[in-house]
């Protein structure tokens, strides 16, 4: 009971002593600068800008696909990937405290490079075998119509919306951008797994899997 009166007591409180309201009229309110708004935009847009290579470009598009088609479908392959993100990002640390002489951090570093090798050595290995498990069942649902129109229906507001972003990604997106070929491999990946995933609860009614 003494939380009860403890919250209305609080409200109560909250109630009567409330700051109180500057009186500004809503005309005198400056007008919102585009100019700056644009600049603005701009300079975030340049800050995320890293620029594609060719060599960025084959590993970023085939990786991001593979990522957000088959390996989001394999719990190995996430770990596996989590992993190599992790040993690579440590490696680089480990050079730049090499080169600045900060040899007291390399120690920490070298202990996340010992702690991912053991992951992607046992993940990666049996992700190889989740990603024949998955590419069995993406030809399963391509070659049963039922399925296939199952999938087309029931993940059709993904499908369009991936398929408008990607349109829109072709017409206006710059090409020289590492980012710009990462979407293009997230979302064409996507629609595969949308399409060609074996789909959850498929026709209850006879009981066909």
């Amino acid at each position: 009971m003494s939380d009860v009166y403890f919250f209305m007591g609080r409200l109560t409180y909250l109630i009567i002593y409330f700051d109180p309201i500057v009186e500004a009229s809503l005309y005198n309110a400056a007008p919102p600068s585009f100019e700056a708004l644009d600049k603005y935009f701009l300079g975030q847009s340049k800050k995320n800008f890293e620029p594609a290579t060719v060599m960025t470009i084959i590993f970023d598009l085939p990786s991001t696909f593979l990522n957000s088609s088959i390996a989001i479908s394999s719990k190995n392959s996430s770990i596996c990937l989590g992993n190599l993100t992790q040993f690579n990002q440590s490696t680089s640390l480990l050079a730049t405290q090499f080169q600045l002489s900060l040899y007291d951090k390399m120690g920490a570093t070298l202990r996340r490079i010992m702690q991912s090798v053991n992951p992607i050595a046992f993940a990666c290995w049996y992700s190889g075998f989740e990603y024949f498990q998955v590419l069995e069942d993406y030809f399963d649902t391509i070659s049963d119509v039922d399925k296939l129109v199952y999938n087309l229906f029931h993940n059709a507001g993904g499908i369009y919306d991936t398929t408008t972003d990607l349109v829109e990604l072709f017409r206006y997106g710059d090409s020289g951008d590492r980012a710009y070929w990462q979407k293009i491999g997230n979302s064409a990946g996507y629609l595969l797994k949308a399409i060609s995933y074996k789909p959850k609860n498929f026709d209850p009614y006879n009981g066909k899997k």
